[in-house]
């Protein structure tokens, strides 16, 4: 009556055939595999720029906080290089403020994302004094050198509010107070 056990039926083997079919033309068309990478590979890097950028924002906005002029000014040089915005817009604080002030969003849709990240990875350590630049140069893939980066400016942003905290606890007037236990005479050395 029916197909006996171990017998293919008609819909197991047009099953399998298409299943063989597709992976036939995954396999024999490399550039559909390697679209997929190429879009894992920008997605990374996409990543990568909005991470670094994110940071720069709060060292540029912590230094702002503590220099003495009212404005720090990323140059033109640097704006130009920001990406799109992230899904949900930039979190920014600092550096979008300047380009909006400026009537520029800074993206150019016309400049390719591999150029404008590989440019960001270099342009990025020259806001960084003391930036290990030997270190960066040999750092191969565009993805790695961002990432360092924003691990640098992520370390100068921890040390930047430790200074921005003790400068607004000098301006409350909370250290250095004399007759609080602070000042002088409060236990100093005999």
């Amino acid at each position: 009556a029916g197909p006996a056990a171990g017998d293919d039926s008609p819909v197991h083997v047009l099953l399998a055939a298409a299943a063989t079919a597709r992976y036939a033309s995954r396999a024999a068309d490399p550039s559909a595999r390697a679209s997929a990478g190429a879009d894992s590979v920008r997605a990374s890097l996409q990543r990568a720029e909005w991470d670094l950028w994110l940071a720069i924002d709060s060292v540029w906005y912590l230094l702002s906080k503590l220099s003495s002029k009212r404005s720090l000014i990323l140059p033109e040089e640097v704006l130009q290089l920001q990406p799109p915005p992230p899904p949900g817009g930039w979190e920014h604080r600092y550096c979008m403020q300047q380009q909006l002030a400026a009537g520029d969003l800074g993206f150019d849709s016309a400049y390719p994302q591999s150029r404008r990240a590989q440019r960001l990875s270099f342009v990025a350590a020259s806001l960084m004094p003391g930036a290990p630049l030997q270190q960066i140069l040999e750092i191969g893939s565009v993805g790695a050198r961002l990432d360092f980066l924003k691990d640098v400016f992520l370390r100068h942003e921890m040390a930047l509010r430790s200074l921005v905290a003790l400068q607004e606890i000098e301006t409350e007037g909370g250290l250095g107070n004399e007759g609080k236990g602070t000042g002088k005479g409060s236990g100093g050395g005999q």
